[in-house]
């Protein structure tokens, strides 16, 4: 939750008229990780597995009269990540004007060295269009810490999330 004292975001206070409050915003995250069963081990004879799943996910924030609602999913092949989302279903509409946004499109690649580059492309959808050109992120990572030590299976991110 963000603005949880409502602040009042006006630069003039002589009359109560001038207040402008800044409304709360609430975020909801829920996904769940689903593993996909190949026995695919790595190339570094540690004669471990590599980790293969599916993650579909969901995104409601509202702050105001505006409600979005965001659906996407993301896979996970070892060490490639792609995903794709939809932002901004058609959800309420407010003074007759939609909130469809984009489709989002991601890759990735987590290198085992910790380094992780990623890319994604913002496809716009609303009545900007595409016009816009969209929206290019590039990323770069790097994990820092002894990977050698073994990971406690209790202490694991129960939503994972891309690495980059």
């Amino acid at each position: 939750m963000h603005h949880l004292n409502t602040p009042n975001q006006s630069f003039l206070n002589d009359t109560p008229g001038d207040f402008a409050n800044l409304p709360r915003r609430i975020s909801l995250h829920a996904g769940y990780k689903i593993p996909l069963r190949i026995n695919n081990y790595r190339r570094d004879f540690t004669h471990m597995q590599k980790e293969y799943y599916i993650v579909p996910t969901i995104h409601y924030q509202t702050q105001g009269p505006f409600e979005q609602l965001d659906l996407g999913t993301y896979a996970y092949l070892e060490p490639l990540t792609i995903g794709v989302w939809y932002r901004g279903l058609p959800f309420r509409p407010v003074q007759q004007q939609s909130n469809r946004d984009a489709v989002v499109m991601m890759v990735g690649v987590n290198l085992p060295s910790g380094f992780s580059f990623g890319y994604s492309f913002d496809y716009t959808v609303s009545r900007l269009g595409i016009q816009t050109g969209g929206a290019h992120e590039i990323s770069v990572s790097l994990l820092l810490g002894d990977r050698n030590v073994p990971r406690k299976k209790g202490k694991e991110t129960i939503l994972p999330c891309p690495r980059f």
